[in-house]
């Protein structure tokens, strides 16, 4: 899941415009969550979530594409949404983003948007949730061994269906934001931000069922039993750690794609200076070689090679008169 970081000064009226948006969407669906009357969390949950979701949020790593954030707040969010529904999940998570992100004292702008995107992202996945006929919380998680099978089966794909809609709010916000500021394809932003992580993000929804029955087992318990609820940081902090991993191996690639085409970027020039001696030994046939090789990669486009096979087929038939380089074999040729 992913936050803005930083706001450049960048279109600042179309910026402004997006966020208060993603703020009136968010109000809706917070209205039509509260119609469905769901119940007030208890103060200790409300405290506990919020204090959780702030954790979540300061425990953030760098994303590939633009001034954007990931960290595993979806874990809070998602929780707090299958325990006290899209109003109070919704609610919570702007709160634990206004806390943290006030204390890191960003931008009002910044701030407001990754409040208002979470609050719409939780609100409108328990949308979804309801809309699939599951109820909160889910009967697996209050009685797990009495809970009949076809409710559990239920309830499950609801949730990974309102963690699908809370994923894409998300990354479509957040995409959007990096694109308005910065000047880039939304398309190239949502890919390199959110494409190759998004499948773990699903997955990884699943440690907030841990969660939240992690919550019910401890919230009725009496005095200092209650903070056993504090176990639940052992998994989460396991997903940290792998989210980390995997930003950090996704960077390593684009390192090495980087590096790919530094070398493939050489091996043209290296390419185009053995062209110009060959030519320099025949100034008669000055331009053959680039005329054949034009010819060349145009048949094997037509013929249906993959880009790969043709780039050999340009290259080869750039070198097709490589002999004339040979000082012994040019006059022959010539």
């Amino acid at each position: 899941m992913g936050t803005i970081s930083r706001v450049p000064t960048f279109r600042p009226s179309r910026i402004q415009a997006f966020v208060l948006f993603i703020g009136l969407l968010a109000v809706l669906a917070l209205i039509l969550s509260w119609r469905l009357g769901e119940l007030t969390p208890s103060a200790w949950g409300l405290a506990t979530f919020a204090l959780v979701g702030a954790l979540f949020e300061i425990s953030s790593v760098q994303l590939r594409e633009g001034e954007a954030r990931g960290h595993v707040g979806f874990v809070g969010d998602l929780a707090g949404a299958v325990l006290f529904g899209g109003f109070w999940g919704g609610l919570l998570a702007a709160i634990a983003t206004l806390v943290s992100n006030s204390a890191k004292r960003n931008q009002p702008i910044k701030v407001l948007f990754n409040a208002f995107q979470r609050c719409l992202s939780v609100a409108a996945a328990v949308l979804v949730y309801f809309a699939l006929g599951a109820r909160l919380p889910p009967a697996f998680l209050v009685a797990p061994v009495s809970a009949p099978f076809e409710l559990v089966v239920q309830e499950l794909l609801a949730f990974f269906a309102a963690a699908c809609v809370y994923f894409l709010i998300n990354s479509l916000a957040v995409s959007g934001a990096i694109a308005l500021t910065t000047g880039r394809q939304f398309r190239q932003v949502w890919k390199a931000n959110t494409l190759w992580i998004l499948g773990y993000d699903i997955a990884a929804s699943t440690f907030s069922l841990g969660v939240a029955w992690v919550y019910l087992k401890f919230a009725d318990s009496p005095g200092i039993e209650r903070l056993g609820f504090l176990a639940v940081f052992l998994p989460i902090i396991a997903v940290r750690h792998i989210y980390g991993r995997l930003n950090t191996v996704q960077g390593l690639y684009a390192e090495l794609d980087h590096a790919y085409a530094n070398l493939e970027l050489a091996l043209r020039e290296q390419l185009a200076m053995m062209v110009k001696s060959i030519e320099a030994r025949d100034p008669y046939t000055s331009g053959h070689s680039r005329r054949v090789s034009a010819i060349s990669r145009a048949i094997a486009i037509d013929v249906g090679f993959d880009e790969h096979l043709v780039e050999e087929v340009e290259n080869a038939a750039l070198l097709h008169d490589v002999g004339k380089i040979h000082a012994e074999f040019a006059p022959l040729l010539s």
